[in-house]
C-alpha cells in the first residue's frame, strides 16, 4: 500500500536511534549522523511526488538519492548521485502498519 506522503521538505529520521540521513559529499553513501542545525542542508530532503512515485533531492547538495548502480541485490549502497532521471532514483513510500518505511525501492 503506497503511503500518502506529500511533496515537501523533511529530515529522514530512524525510528530506533534518532539520527537523521546526512548526505556527506558527491557520490558518498548516505550515512546516520546526529541531528546539526549547522548541517542542516545536507540534513535535509526535499520530496517530489511524479505519479505514484518520488524523487528525493538533497537540500544542501542538491543531489538525489540513488540505488548505486541501479542493482537490485541486497546491500546496495544507497548514494547521493547527480540527477539522471533512471527508476533507481524514484523511490515509492510504503505504509507498513502504522509506520512509513522512507527507503523503499521501487520494483522494475
Amino acid at each position: 500500500m503506497t503511503a500518502n506522503l506529500c511533496s515537501g521538505v523533511y529530515f529522514i529520521r530512524s525510528a530506533a536511534t534518532g539520527t537523521v540521513a546526512h548526505v556527506p559529499g558527491h557520490h558518498k553513501p548516505i550515512v546516520g549522523s546526529v541531528l546539526d542545525p549547522d548541517q542542516a542542508g545536507s540534513q535535509l530532503f526535499e520530496f517530489k511526488k511524479i505519479r505514484d512515485r518520488f524523487l528525493i533531492t538533497n537540500v544542501g547538495t542538491k543531489l538525489v538519492v540513488d540505488l548505486n548502480g541501479g542493482k537490485a541485490e541486497d546491500g546496495t549502497t544507497i548514494v547521493a548521485w547527480t540527477y539522471h532521471g533512471a527508476e533507481n532514483q524514484q523511490w515509492r513510500m510504503e505504509r507498513v502498519g502504522d509506520e512509513e518505511r522512507f527507503f523503499s525501492t521501487s520494483l522494475w
